[in-house]
C-alpha cells in the first residue's frame, strides 16, 4: 500500500487482484474509504495509466468537474505517456 496526498486528502493506493466479472477492470475508486485500487493482474504500463485514470476521477470528484469517462480515459492515457515519453521531467532533484 502507498499513500497518495491528492487536493490536500490523504488516498491509500492498494495494487490487488480485482475479480473479473466478465469485463476487464482495471482499477476502481472507493470515495468514502479513500481509496483507489488498481488490478496487480495488468501490465505495468496498465498499472501506470489506471492509477492516473483514477486519480483523474478523485480531482473530477473533489472539483466537481463533470468529466465524462471518455474524457477521463483520454487524458489519462494522454498524461501516461508524457511520464513515460519524459521520465527525466519527473525524477526528484537534490536540493
Amino acid at each position: 500500500m502507498t499513500r497518495l496526498k491528492i487536493l490536500g486528502k490523504s488516498w491509500r493506493l492498494v495494487h490487488s487482484p480485482i475479480p473479473d466479472d466478465n469485463l476487464v477492470h482495471y482499477g476502481q475508486t472507493d470515495h468514502l474509504a479513500g481509496q483507489i485500487v488498481v488490478n496487480s493482474r495488468a501490465t505495468p504500463h496498465q498499472r501506470l495509466d489506471t492509477t492516473i485514470h483514477e486519480v483523474i476521477h478523485v480531482i473530477d470528484g473533489e472539483l466537481k468537474l463533470g468529466l465524462s469517462e471518455g474524457n477521463v480515459s483520454r487524458l489519462s492515457s494522454a498524461l501516461c505517456g508524457v511520464i513515460l515519453d519524459n521520465p527525466r521531467l519527473f525524477q526528484a532533484k537534490d536540493k
